[in-house]
């Protein structure tokens, strides 16, 4: 991900963070921190993001209308959100639903759909929205409502069987037919929850957690008592950037292609800087391999895609993904090729970082198309190692 190191500065008051939800940028946390109240509002909003945040609320739509409907006469089921319930930015909690909740939990209720349960400025936790199931012996666990797979047909005896529960009769059983999918986002995001039913004292007696997603009618069940150290740790760190207390540089992974912070954007108060031009400025070497390889290259002494260029055969300890021949052949690529030079509001004469990173497909023939020059399968003599084949040309240029 990103460099962090211990530095001083400005600690607000009652800072809190919210849940990591798998491998969050910490450097996004401190940009987040920084930002003028309601930034989120004239921030670009990925497409993609908007899209899969607005299935999932449909989703929720349905599976509340069946849970409502099909509440015995007897279930005490509280709808606190309603219908409006989507995950975008500002769709943040209100005072008026965390006193709902905790008059439901209070009350004893079954079910409480859409929950909004409080921030907890003890441990820094922030709000967070998600459905609260009681269980037996007292106590409830969070439930997260999501629109991905969370089993697969069970083949073999080798793989994890799914345990499975009903919300309004919480009575977790293996299902021999499922296979459990776990994703890192989900079980942060329960962790989180659950660290917050702690806190108003109605958690249930162990960390459990539970994922209404696709793929079975009925709620996945997670022990999280394996994860709460994991997520615990990786909240701590995200809390000290939010209180000033930890400092971040971006690096590029697999999160900045949906990021408002990469491009930046035109703010009422004026320009956005993101996170691409400072890379470009340091040559910085995450711009052309994974982000999973940019620790073992630092940790080597190889800051810059020049670092990466000029560095000889010897593969750096921890290496994974590609081939390490490949980042270096394209680092020298990226260099050295004239098809990879730069816009015209470039600051250096070598803008070819992000489209070393990202090769496009364009019909043989077509203007900017890179020549075929012989080599095995039809490749080029002057492109990365990993092919530009013939047809294939930068973006940039």
């Amino acid at each position: 991900m990103e460099d962090a190191e211990r530095t001083t500065g400005r600690v607000p008051d009652a800072a809190v963070v919210g849940p990591a939800s798998g491998a969050r940028c910490l450097h996004r946390v401190a940009r987040e921190r920084d930002a003028r109240p309601g930034w989120w509002r004239t921030a670009p909003l990925d497409e993609g993001v908007r899209l899969r945040a607005m299935a999932a609320a449909d989703r929720r739509a349905g599976l509340r209308e069946r849970a409502l409907a099909g509440a015995r006469p007897d279930a005490a089921v509280v709808d606190v959100v309603g219908d409006h319930w989507t995950d975008l930015p500002g769709d943040v909690p209100g005072d008026d639903d965390e006193e709902v909740t905790l008059r439901a939990l209070a009350d004893g209720a079954a079910l409480v759909w859409g929950a909004a349960l409080p921030a907890d400025e003890g441990s820094g936790r922030a709000g967070l929205r998600c459905t609260l199931a009681a269980v037996p012996g007292g106590g409830y666990a969070p439930v997260l409502v999501v629109n991905h797979k969370v089993v697969d047909p069970r083949r073999g005896k080798g793989s994890s069987t799914a345990t499975v529960t009903r919300l309004l009769d919480w009575a977790p059983a293996p299902d021999p037919t499922l296979r459990v999918r776990r994703h890192p986002a989900d079980l942060d995001r329960l962790v989180h929850a659950w660290r917050l039913l702690e806190a108003v004292g109605h958690a249930a007696s162990s960390p459990v957690g539970a994922v209404l997603g696709l793929g079975s009618a009925r709620a996945v069940v997670h022990d999280l008592e394996p994860v709460l150290d994991p997520a615990d740790r990786t909240h701590a760190t995200r809390l000290a950037v939010v209180r000033g207390e930890l400092d971040t540089a971006p690096s590029r992974i697999g999160e900045c292609r949906t990021c408002p912070w990469w491009e930046g954007w035109e703010d009422r108060d004026g320009p956005v800087e993101g996170c691409r031009g400072r890379l470009v400025l340091s040559d910085d070497v995450s711009l052309v391999v994974g982000g999973g390889q940019v620790g073992p290259l630092r940790a080597r002494g190889m800051r810059t895609v020049a670092d990466l260029a000029e560095a000889g055969p010897d593969r750096p300890a921890d290496w994974n993904g590609e081939p390490y021949s490949d980042a270096v052949l394209r680092a020298r690529w990226c260099t050295t090729s004239s098809r990879c030079s730069t816009r015209p509001t470039a600051p250096t004469p070598r803008d070819w970082r992000w489209c070393a990173v990202s090769w496009t497909p364009r019909p043989a023939g077509s203007a900017n198309a890179a020549p075929a020059r012989g080599g095995r399968g039809g490749r080029t003599g002057t492109g990365p190692s990993r092919g530009v084949a013939a047809g294939w040309s930068c973006p940039m240029t």
